[in-house]
């Protein structure tokens, strides 16, 4: 699959937030994806995005009315292709999550990795993705041990 999307740059949706939202650290990942290489996530960001901006929209974290605003945008970039969404239910995808699961929580530390998480890491395996763009330790802790680069 990489070579048809040639994909280097998997962002999960703890990440892409601190591109959408400002928050404390959100310069540090501005700065990742000013860089010339094609992005993409799990078409189960679409959702997690969605719940994210909402939950931040009630509980008073940004401005009312704008939750669906970003979403839109976000909508935006994947419908031109600026943003890569992965199909999350392909045979490979269902394949590399069985695989990862159980790599994960037979290390001897487990990576107790929850299932959305898993889904992402699995896709930016298949796809070929050499950097893995999260603010999720369990993301992180998995992605490195399959050699995937995670920005610090």
């Amino acid at each position: 699959m990489r070579s048809a999307a040639r994909v280097l740059q998997y962002w999960d949706t703890s990440a892409l937030v601190k591109l959408r939202i400002e928050e404390a650290d959100s310069p540090r990942f501005r700065e990742l994806s000013r860089q010339d290489i094609k992005q993409a996530s799990s078409s189960i960001v679409q959702a997690e995005l969605l719940c994210v901006l909402l939950r931040r929209e009630r509980e008073g974290n940004i401005r009312s009315g704008s939750a669906m605003l970003i979403f839109r945008k976000f909508q935006e970039d994947c419908a031109a292709e600026r943003f890569l969404t992965v199909p999350y239910d392909s045979a490979e995808v269902r394949r590399e999550v069985e695989r990862l699961g159980v790599f994960a929580y037979s290390l001897p530390k487990p990576i107790l990795i929850r299932s959305l998480d898993l889904i992402h890491v699995a896709t930016a395996s298949v796809i070929g993705a050499d950097t893995l763009v999260t603010a999720d330790s369990r993301l992180s802790d998995l992605a490195v041990r399959l050699r995937m680069r995670v920005p610090s």
